[in-house]
């Protein structure tokens, strides 16, 4: 019967290092799931891309009315594009900041409306790592799609 044990505790030790390594493994895996995995929701990029898709597709069957209206309205467009020119805010991005504080900063100039829908835009064209540091002209009126060409060039 000692013997028994004996060789039931050798069993034992000899195994525990085999899952004390399978666990550490798993426990890696699950954090670097966990972080990546909020990095690349793409649930909410895909709702937004077929929204978008759904409203192109909308405003195509309206553009056809508009090109009757075009020539009557030519001049008056010239005007009011010359009277409205676009105010020119200067932003100053840090060394360093993240998409994330230039969401913040965008917001904080009226720029972008919020810093998330800033950075899910960013993340969407693939621009999030390319953003750059520095101070830039942005117009007022510039959608964010330009405001990320702007800060990416």
């Amino acid at each position: 019967m000692d013997n028994f044990w004996e060789k039931l505790k050798d069993i034992l030790y000899d195994g525990t290092d085999y899952i004390i390594m399978i666990i550490t493994i798993l426990i890696v895996v699950l954090i670097i799931n966990w972080r990546i995995g909020g990095l690349f929701n793409r649930t909410k990029i895909d709702n937004k891309e077929k929204d978008k898709i759904e409203t192109i597709g909308e405003n195509n069957d309206n553009l056809e009315d508009n090109k009757d209206n075009e020539p009557k309205n030519s001049e008056n467009e010239n005007n009011s594009m010359e009277e409205e020119s676009p105010n020119l805010i200067i932003v100053n991005i840090p060394t360093g900041s993240l998409p994330g504080k230039i969401g913040e900063i965008l917001e904080s100039k009226g720029l972008v409306e919020s810093k998330e829908e800033f950075v899910e835009k960013t993340i969407e064209m693939k621009m999030d790592t390319k953003l750059k540091s520095g101070d830039f002209e942005i117009p007022d009126n510039s959608t964010i799609e330009d405001i990320i060409n702007i800060i990416s060039k």
